[in-house]
């Protein structure tokens, strides 16, 4: 599997996708991957890196690093038949090294089979909005 990058430009914020494959701007000037790791020049980025993972209701899109996604968590514990519907971002856990979804009060492998229909609602970067706890 090739792994593929986006990078988020923190002073113009604009999103940069594939940018493993480096990129040309319409000013004519070019980025390499290794450009956009080393911060050079003007922007500043953060970069994400997909999951392997892709959208439950669209399978074109992939799923990345700071995604913000909603996902049905079947709890093995609740009496609740049905499953519940989450908001969480996708985080990487260096410590234990694996994919997480965070939800806020908690986090758990986005591989976990009690997590399912996980579906691409926005991004931390472009829309912090949703994350937001409701008035």
């Amino acid at each position: 599997m090739i792994h593929k990058y986006r990078a988020w430009d923190k002073i113009d914020k604009l999103m940069y996708c594939d940018i493993h494959r480096g990129i040309k701007f319409d000013d004519g000037s070019e980025y390499s991957f290794v450009d956009f790791l080393d911060n050079k020049g003007y922007h500043e980025w953060i970069i994400m890196q997909d999951t392997g993972l892709k959208d439950d209701s669209n399978e074109e899109r992939e799923l990345y690093q700071n995604d913000i996604c909603t996902a049905n968590y079947d709890c093995p514990v609740s009496f609740d038949s049905d499953p519940h519907r989450l908001l969480g971002t996708i985080e990487w856990d260096k410590e234990i090294g694996m994919w997480m979804f965070d939800y806020g009060h908690g986090s758990m492998p986005l591989s976990c089979e009690d997590l399912s229909n996980i579906v691409y609602v926005g991004t931390v970067h472009e829309n912090p909005e949703l994350l937001e706890a409701p008035k």
